[in-house]
C-alpha cells in the first residue's frame, strides 16, 4: 500500500512539474541547462545516531526549467554502535533553480546496511521523505540543509530521523 501511494505522488509531482515548467517559460529566462547536480553532505541520524558523508547525484528530468530529478545516493556513517550505510533512490522536486532560495522536497526507497562486530544487518524497503531547501552561491554552486524522514518496513522495522548539511554542484 504504501509503494501504490509513493508511487501516485511521484507520477503526480512529475506531472506538475513539466505544466509548472511551461508556464514559467514565458515569465523568466530558462536556466542554463546543466542536467546533473552533485551534492555532497554531512549527515547526522537522529534514531541510531551516526555521523557522517552522503553522496547525491540528480538527474534533471524535462528540459531546462524543470524541477523533477531522479536522485541517486549513497553515504557512509559512523555511530558508537556500528557503521551505517545508505544506498537508495528516489525523486527530488527542486524548485526556483534560478533564485536564490530553493526549495526542496522528494521521496523514495533506501536500503540500509549496518555493520556491527563484523556482521552485515540490512534493512529493506526503507521508504523515505526529505524536505529542504538551497541557497545559490553562483549559477553553478549551492549550499543547504535537509530533514530527512523515513521508515524501514521490512526486517527490523521502524522510523528514522536524519538532518544533512550540503554543498552542490551542477554541471
Amino acid at each position: 500500500m504504501p509503494t501504490k501511494l509513493a508511487t501516485t505522488v511521484l507520477l503526480l509531482l512529475c506531472l506538475i512539474g513539466h505544466g509548472a515548467r511551461a508556464a514559467e517559460a514565458d515569465s523568466q529566462v530558462p536556466p542554463a541547462d546543466h542536467r546533473f547536480t552533485a551534492q555532497l553532505g554531512i549527515e547526522a541520524t537522529v534514531v541510531g545516531f551516526s555521523v557522517g558523508p552522503r553522496l547525491d547525484l540528480l538527474y534533471r528530468l524535462g528540459g531546462p526549467g524543470s524541477f523533477s530529478h531522479l536522485r541517486l545516493t549513497a553515504g557512509a556513517l559512523v555511530g558508537p554502535e556500528f557503521v551505517y550505510l545508505p544506498v537508495g533512490i528516489g525523486y527530488r522536486a527542486s524548485f526556483r533553480q534560478t533564485k536564490t532560495v530553493q526549495p526542496l522536497v522528494g521521496l523514495g526507497t533506501e536500503v540500509h546496511m549496518f555493520l556491527v562486530s563484523g556482521h552485515v544487518f540490512r534493512q529493506w524497503g526503507v521508504v523515505y521523505l526529505e524536505a529542504g531547501s538551497g541557497f545559490a552561491v553562483t549559477k553553478r554552486v549551492s549550499v543547504g540543509a535537509i530533514a530527512t524522514v523515513e521508515w524501514a518496513m521490512i526486517g527490523e522495522p521502524g522510523p528514522g530521523l536524519a538532518a544533512r548539511l550540503f554543498g552542490g554542484y551542477r554541471f
